[in-house]
Formats: structure tokens, C-alpha cells, sequence
């Protein structure tokens, strides 16, 4: 049995214009020869279909495979767009490969051969690819093709390397391979240019089929939208250290950090003296271990200990049981409670830890405690179908692109024509709070004026306000109006509201979003003072609104938002509910054209904003329609909800109430975010993937992570704690490194003050103070201390 659409897919993902390829089955049966054997041909992109046509002349077969790296396009001649039976003619050799096209990644369940893999088998070994892409998508990889074997998992990450490549490859999957568990293997031989890979769209049939053990087709699950090459650099920072003995690798200078100089002898005297004397090693040196530390059944000198010419520290066992095992550990294990001497904890350098699935445990044991995700990658600013149609016209359109504004507009306006429209299986709603921060001038008003040339289109502009005064006045607007999308500048004046009110007028607004946050999926009571007239002016009755859905799309200068923040603000609730995204710098000048949506993205948002729902009182009492989730999405917000249950219990163990208040809401940010992929990608049939999962996660990940870091920089305790960081800021902004002049003129603090916040920040230990003697008098220099 074969899927022909399936097999063609694959086959056009996998090659280009030109290329030609080697397709081999495995113990075959044709009408014109019935003992099982093998058959080949080779194909050229241009008769790719030719392939599934091929394949229907054989009456059986245990597996269909084909070589993934281009063969020389001589070796058509063999046998052309066709299958034959091989009997004594060559198959594609290492030598006729043109060049490397795919890293392969083979995720195999261990079972007893010649045995289909039984479904628990099955699932564990996608759960394992699963873990290995977002390990090496945390490392800046680009998003692999993932595909269901039949029996296993198998990745394939798009690479441009020479046929000879060193035995990079080889390398590369050695070291994936020791993600490898008790349950998964990873195959290191699949590493040779001319290895054949199983094509999608043909059954994977190994023994007989039996219901515990059955066979499956393999089919691709997951492919990226656009297919990006793994760069040289990003392999080789992954081959971590290698020894001659271990054959461990050794990573490249951009996984090493200059630190202060540990005395590892001392260390090894008192806690590894079974280590004895170093032997040379690239310049530097190494320990091999007599005995595993960690398992004692590892005796065959298996545990190196490197110390790298830079100082830099490293522990390796060769064991895939031992592969969570680093240099921390060993610390730890040798020397308990090591780190929690925060002198010590920054004195040595921990190079182990390359592949884990998730960063996070790394940054938690390493100062900073918010490090600096830096700006959104591109590709988490791109969602296929509709956000996409109307990011373009964003883009097209406006005097200065910025692709963050065009995509966090599109992303309100989507929010907005769905809401009380739709709803995911958890009951979570469309209603989200985004905020967009840019600079004077980046063109923060564009993607406003295109939400409201669409929903002007789609006769819902009506529906779309640009500021309230007050929360009664917001609350009246929702009202008219259930479901509204709000977009506002200055939107820093709500938090400063919170921050420096003494009394709970202030908090009014703050109130009001709060409660029609939560209330999306209930019943709003209005305040009782509220005029209750229809839109005709008739009183109404029932003084409460079904399912309030509001969307903000709010705008902010960085720096002003940012010093809006107190803790007070952060663990008030309202800022762990937005969704913030920094715009950066203002794009180069574009080529603006009128803002004319096409007829399809009219169509689409006209649709959206008529969505038909159930029951006689739609209006009233809507009966939202439930978004369906693929079983796959379903397991990965799952464990989306144990990574920010995890974090979330991380952060209350050291008392950042900031962090935990904001990971207490990621998971539902992104089960709103993932059903708003799946509307987008096809409006008309819309479906919560995997894919959308793991954009939401990846898209919340790094903006969480963000907006702690920036929070960490600018919120503070008290005014003259403000004044504090402000100097610590403008240090940084300036090399770290400014004289006392120069200083007092950037803060515009008095002569007196400038005096207490620099014995203060001395006091801390953060700045030193220096003087230049080229000068006369001496010039005084404040340096910040790493």
C-alpha cells in the first residue's frame, strides 16, 4: 500500500530542479519475479512522479528508501525513471554523491529486531525527536522536517556541506546521539553521503503485522514553513569536546567564557585524587578517570576531566547514561553545597550541557537570573494564511515596514473578529492583550489604520475604539459593543496610573481590564450606576454583558513603558496578561502604496466577522464554536503546562514574584496564541497542529523571558533605588566606563545626590570608581564591575 500525494511531497521537499536520485526496495515481489529481492532506479526531480507509479508494479515489499543526498546525474543512465531488479548491478556508493544536502537524525525505538515497534515504543520515540528538535532549536537551529518512520521518528535538518566533509556529520551525530535513553536509540551510521532514507507515503512493515506490534506508513508530520539551512558554525558548536581516548569533542570558542582563574589542581588534591598527574591535551590538559564518578560500572576509562588553555573546565563521560552528567555535577557530587557559595559559583566554567531540551535549567543555575533572550527572531513573526495575508499589506503599505508592529496588528485584529465567536476545548477565548513597544517615528500608527481598513471592509468598524478615559467609560463602550478592539497609544499612562496612585481611583482602568480579562468566557455584571440603554436609546433590562471579548492593541515608547513598572505593577496582574513585543529600530523608508486589502482577505475577514454560532440569542448568549486540536497538540500543551508549572515553581522557590506572576499566565497565552495560529493557517476549516503549539511556546518562551529581563533592569524598590539603576543603565549604554562629569550630566542629578548614588552602587559592589592621572586635577571614572 502507498500514498502517491505523500511519496511526491516528500520527494519535492527533499530535492530541487536538477538533482537525481538513487529509490532502492527492500525484498520485493514483482509479476516477473517472485522471490523477494532488490530493486532500483534513479529518478530526476522532473519525474518525480514517476516514483509512486513505479512502486505499483510490485505486488510486495518490506521497505521503500531513497538516497536524501543528490548522486551524480550520470548515474540516471542505470536505469531511468524506472525500477529495476538490482541482481548484480552498483547501487549509489559514498563516492557518487554530489554533495550533502540533509543532516539525518534516526530516533529508533529499542525492541527485539525484525519486530515492529508496539505503539508505547512508538510514541516514545517521537517524544524523543520531539525533545531533540526544540534541544537544538533552543541552540538557533532552524526548524527541521519531522517525519513518522513507522516504527520511530526521524528528523532531517537541510545543511550545504561537500560530500567529504571531514566527518563533521559524523561527528555531529555522535554527539546528538547521546540524547539516546533506555527506551530510544539514536543512530550514529546514518551519518555517509549515500545513506538511504525511507520515503514517506510507503509502509514500514517489519515481521508480521500483529495488532500489539502493527505496521504503519511513514508519513511527514511536521515541516517547516521555510526550509532553512543548519550553518557550518551551528554544527560545529555542538560537537563538544573529543579526546583521543573518550572520543569526546571539544566545543568551538563560542561556548567558552572568560572567567576568573580556578585553581583546578587544588580542587582535584582534595576531592578527585585518584585523578593523579595531567596528561597534555590540545594545548591544555586531562584527567581520565579510573572509574566513572557517577556509575562504577564504567571502568573502561570512559570519564574525562579537560581543562581547555583558556582556564575553561569540562567533565565528559562517554556513557549515554552519564550524558546529563557535566562539570557542575561532578562539583557538586564531590564537593556538596559548592554552589551555594555565590564567590565560588562564578569561578569556574561549566562547557557540558550543549543538547538539553530546554535552556532554561542552564540559566537557572547560572547567574544572571534573567539573562537577555535579545530581540523576537524573525520567523516567530510569521503565522501562514490569514495574519500573514494582512501583515503583507502592513508591510506594502506602510512609509517605514516594521514587520513587529504589522504582525502584533494583524495578530488584534484576528483576536478581534473571532471573539465570542470561538473558543479552544479548555474554554480558553480570542481576548488578547498586546502591546507593541516602538520609538517616536517607527510608525506605530500604521498597523492601526489597516485593523481599520479591513474591519470597515467586513462592517465591523464600528467595533473599534482608540482610547478610554476611565473603566466605567471602557466598560460602557463593551457594552455597545461585546466584542471591541481597542487601540491605544501612550498605553505606559494605565501602569503609571497603578504605580504612583495612592488611593484606588487610579486603579479604575487597571480594574476594569482585569475583570474583562477573566470574564470572556462568563457573565459581566455592569455596575449598577450604569445607563443601560440598547442602540436605539431604549432601556435595557438585563445589566450585564455575555462573554465581554476585548482586545487591546496597545503602543509605547520602550523607555517609558519600561520605567512605568514598579512591583507593585508587576504583580498586580495586568502586565502578566499582555503580551509585549519590542519593535526595535524604525526599518529603512519603504515604497507606500494605499492600503487595499485584496478580495480573498476581505472575503476571509468578512467571514470571521459574521462567524455563525449556535443558539436563538447569538447575540445574547453566543454559543461559541469549539476549535479542533490534533491529538499532537494536545500532548504538546501539555507539556507546555508542566515547563511553566515548572518554571513557575522555580521562581516562588527564590521569591521573584514578578517572574512567577508572569509564568502563572504563559500557558494560557499560549493556548489563546495556538488557536489563533490554527484560525489563521485556514479560517474556513481552522485546527489547532503541533505547529501552532509550538510557535505559541517558542513565541511566549522568548517574550516572558524578555520582558523579566527588562523588568529586572528597570523596576525598583523605592525612587532613590531608580536613580540607582538609572546610573547603572547609562553606564552600560556607555561601555561601562564614564567619568563623573559626563555621569551627573546624563542623570541631571544634584552635585549631592550624584555623591550618595555613587557610594551606594560602590557599597554594592557594582560600580568602582577610578581616576585618570593624564589630567590635572585627576579625572574621577566610574566603572561598572562585571
Amino acid at each position: 500500500m502507498t500514498d502517491a500525494n505523500e511519496i511526491t511531497h516528500a520527494l519535492r521537499l527533499w530535492f530541487q530542479a536538477g538533482d537525481v536520485f538513487e529509490v532502492r526496495v527492500l525484498d520485493a515481489v514483482s509479476a516477473d519475479y517472485r522471490r523477494e529481492h532488490i530493486e532500483s532506479g534513479y529518478f530526476d526531480y522532473e519525474h518525480i512522479s514517476a516514483v509512486p507509479e513505479a512502486l505499483k508494479r510490485l505486488l510486495s515489499f518490506r521497505g521503500v528508501y531513497v538516497t536524501v543526498n543528490p548522486v551524480n546525474p550520470d548515474l540516471l543512465a542505470r536505469a531511468v525513471n524506472r525500477l529495476r531488479p538490482a541482481g548484480r548491478n552498483p547501487t549509489t556508493a559514498d563516492t557518487d554523491i554530489v554533495r550533502r544536502r540533509w543532516l539525518l537524525i534516526d530516533c529508533d525505538p529499542r525492541r527485539a529486531s525484525g519486530v515492529s515497534s508496539s505503539n508505547a515504543e512508538h510514541e516514545s520515540a517521537l517524544a524523543k525527536a520531539r525533545e531533540i528538535r526544540d534541544g537544538l532549536s533552543s541552540l538557533g537551529w532552524p526548524d527541521p522536517i519531522m517525519t513518522d518512520s513507522g516504527n520511530g521518528a526521524q528528523l532531517m535538518y537541510r545543511i550545504d556541506l561537500p560530500a567529504d566533509d571531514g566527518e563533521l556529520v559524523r561527528r555531529v551525530i555522535g554527539e546528538i546521539a547521546k540524547a539516546s535513553s533506555e527506551q530510544v536509540a539514536i543512530d550514529t551510521s546514518v551519518h555517509n553521503p549515500a545513506r538511504i532514507w525511507r520515503l514517506p507515503g510507503t509502509m514500514n512493515c517489519k515481521g508480521d503485522s500483529i495488532p500489539e506490534r502493527p505496521h504503519r506508513m511513514a508519513r511527514i508530520l511536521d515541516e517547516p514553513q521555510d526550509i532553512v539551512s543548519v550553518s557550518r558554525e551551528q554544527m560545529q558548536d555542538i560537537v563538544s569536546y573529543q579526546s583521543e581516548d573518550t572520543q569526546t569533542d571539544v566545543p568551538d570558542d563560542d561556548w567558552k567564557h572568560t572567567m576568573p582563574a580556578f585553581d583546578l589542581d587544588s580542587w582535584i588534591a582534595q576531592y578527585c585524587p585518584e585523578l593523579g598527574s595531567p596528561q597534555p591535551w590540545k594545548g591544555g590538559r586531562k584527567w581520565i578517570f579510573p572509574v566513572c564518578p557517577f556509575n562504577e560500572a564504567h571502568t573502561n576509562k570512559s570519564a574525562v576531566l579537560i581543562q581547555e588553555p583558556s582556564g575553561a573546565v569540562a567533565f565528559k563521560c562517554h556513557h549515554n547514561g552519564c550524558s546529563g552528567n557535566d562539570w557542575r555535577a561532578l562539583r557538586e557530587l564531590r564537593e556538596p553545597g559548592c554552589y551555594d557559595r555565590r564567590e565560588e559559583a562564578n569561578s569556574d566554567v561549566d562547557l557540558s550541557g550543549i543538547l538539553k531540551p530546554n535552556r532554561i535549567e542552564k540559566q537557572e543555575k547560572e547567574a544572571p537570573l534573567f539573562p537577555n533572550p535579545g530581540p523576537v527572531p524573525d520567523k516567530l513573526l510569521s503565522i501562514p494564511g490569514f495574519i500573514d495575508d494582512v501583515v503583507k499589506l502592513s508591510m506594502q503599505s506602510a512609509p517605514y515596514p516594521n514587520r513587529v508592529l504589522s504582525f502584533t496588528g494583524a495578530l488584534a485584529l484576528l483576536a478581534f473578529l473571532v471573539g465570542r465567536k470561538v473558543q479552544d476545548k479548555r474554554d480558553n477565548r480570542s481576548n488578547i492583550y498586546l502591546i507593541a513597544l516602538a520609538d517616536s517615528g517607527t510608525g506605530k500608527d500604521h498597523p492601526r489604520k489597516v485593523n481599520f481598513n479591513i474591519a470597515f471592509r467586513a462592517g465591523v468598524a464600528g467595533a473599534i475604539g482608540d482610547a478610554f478615559a476611565s473603566g466605567e467609560g471602557l466598560e460602557d463602550a463593551l457594552f455597545m459593543h461585546p466584542s471591541m478592539l481597542f487601540q491605544a497609544d501612550e498605553f505606559d499612562c494605565i501602569f503609571n496610573t497603578l504605580k504612583y496612585s495612592k488611593d484606588n481611583r487610579a486603579e479604575s482602568i487597571n480594574e476594569k481590564l482585569l475583570k474583562f480579562y477573566g470574564a470572556s468566557n462568563t457573565i459581566y455584571p455592569l455596575r449598577k450606576k450604569a445607563s443601560a440603554k440598547k442602540k436605539d436609546g431604549t432601556v435595557h433590562e438585563i445589566a450585564h454583558i455575555v462573554n465581554p471579548n476585548l482586545v487591546l492593541l496597545g503602543t509605547a515608547i520602550p523607555q517609558y513603558f519600561y520605567e512605568s513598572l514598579s512591583r507593585r505593577v508587576l504583580e498586580n496582574g495586568l502586565v502578566a496578561r499582555c503580551i509585549i513585543v519590542e519593535a526595535g529600530k524604525r526599518g529603512e523608508a519603504g515604497n507606500p502604496q494605499p492600503i487595499t486589502p485584496s478580495d480573498s482577505l476581505i472575503r476571509a475577514a468578512t467571514y470571521l466577522a459574521n462567524l455563525d454560532v449556535n443558539g436563538n440569542l447569538t447575540n445574547e448568549y453566543p454559543k461559541p464554536l469549539i476549535i479542533t486540536e490534533t491529538p499532537e497538540a494536545t500532548a504538546a500543551l501539555r507539556e507546555v503546562q508542566q515547563e511553566c508549572d515548572r518554571r513557575y515553581n522555580f521562581y516562588e522557590a527564590q521569591n521573584e514574584g514578578a517572574a512567577k506572576a508572569l509564568w502563572a499566565r504563559a500557558h494560557e497565552k499560549v493556548c489563546k496564541l495556538a488557536m489563533l495560529h490554527g484560525i489563521s493557517g485556514n479560517v474556513y476549516n481552522p485546527l489547532i497542529t503541533e505547529k501552532s503549539v509550538r510557535w505559541a511556546w517558542k513565541f511566549i518562551d522568548h517574550l516572558t523571558q524578555r520582558m523579566l529581563y527588562m523588568a529586572d533592569r528597570y523596576v525598583y524598590e523605592n525612587i532613590f533605588d531608580e536613580k540607582c539603576q538609572r546610573a547603572i543603565r547609562k553606564l552600560q549604554e556607555h561601555g561601562g566606563r564614564l567619568p563623573h562629569s559626563k555621569l551627573l550630566r546624563l542623570l541631571h542629578e544634584s552635585a549631592d545626590s550624584m555623591k550618595k548614588i555613587a557610594e551606594t552602587l560602590q557599597e554594592k559592589g557594582t560600580v568602582q570608581v577610578e581616576y585618570d592621572s593624564s589630567v590635572r586635577p585627576a579625572a574621577k571614572i566610574y566603572r561598572l564591575v562585571e
